[in-house]
């Protein structure tokens, strides 16, 4: 589910109130599965933490009007580069996997998009 919710927010031009409930629901997805797996899972791990690294360049006016703090994008890409990192400690040979998918240039532009 978090999968199909953060694909759905890369097809985004500008973001909407609406993506913002999208982003929460991959997020929750994400960490469901995470939890799901005893945090062992290489490819739950990476999910969540390709929503937290959205997370981290998320529009602040739109993080606050959902209760988080402002300066949280930092912690944001800590925790990203955290489950990436512990991904490829499970899963070594993930690295040497082909990352030229559709999605991910659709995640690295809006990533850009947002980050202006």
């Amino acid at each position: 589910m978090s999968i199909r919710y953060f694909r759905e927010l890369t097809e985004a031009e500008d973001i909407l109130p609406a993506h913002t409930i999208l982003l929460g629901k991959a997020l929750n997805w994400a960490a469901l599965a995470v939890e799901g797996s005893g945090g062992i899972n290489a490819s739950c791990l990476s999910q969540l933490a390709h929503c937290y690294r959205l997370l981290s360049v998320w529009p602040k006016l739109k993080l606050q009007s959902l209760g988080i703090e402002e300066n949280k994008e930092y912690e944001f890409k800590q925790q990203s580069e955290l489950l990436f990192d512990l991904a490829s400690d499970l899963e070594p040979h993930r690295q040497e996997q082909k990352k030229d998918e559709f999605w991910r240039l659709r995640e690295r532009q809006l990533l850009a998009h947002m980050a202006e």
